[in-house]
């Protein structure tokens, strides 16, 4: 398998985990507050700021993972894109494991969200350009 067919591949698998965001968006509340329970956060707050929160960063997430998704369909002209977005997800991870130390959140969430999403990015970002190079190689030798 070629490197960019396995960095689409890796994206759209990365996009449809992001879609799955769209399910909670409809979640009633008792649906919400079990979650939140069962992850040992607590009795989810009841309050229109939090509905609006929670039902927005799905739609977010869901809306981030669209874009991944269409960009996967003409990987060669947006593999720079793709470098940029994985810079930004890089920031993302960082921001969202201090976020995330300083809202105490349990150990398991800060280990599983911020870094993970960091060293995803780095990987996409080095992969991606490995691609660009690969992809100016054949332009140049024709």
């Amino acid at each position: 398998m070629k490197k960019i067919d396995f960095l689409k591949w890796l994206l759209r698998a990365h996009a449809f985990m992001l879609l799955l965001a769209i399910a909670p968006i409809f979640f009633p509340y008792s649906l919400m507050n079990s979650i939140h329970e069962m992850l040992g956060l607590g009795e989810l707050p009841f309050t229109p700021i939090t509905e609006y929160l929670t039902r927005s960063l799905s739609l977010v997430y869901a809306l981030h993972g669209a874009v991944c998704l269409v960009i996967t369909f003409d990987m060669n002209k947006y593999l720079p894109l793709m470098k940029t977005i994985a810079g930004f997800h890089f920031l993302f991870g960082l921001f969202s494991t201090g976020i995330d130390l300083h809202s105490k959140l349990p150990g398991y969430w800060v280990v599983g969200e911020g870094p993970m999403i960091s060293v995803f990015a780095i990987f996409v970002y080095l992969l991606a350009g490995q691609c660009i190079k690969e992809s100016q190689v054949v332009v140049d030798s024709k």
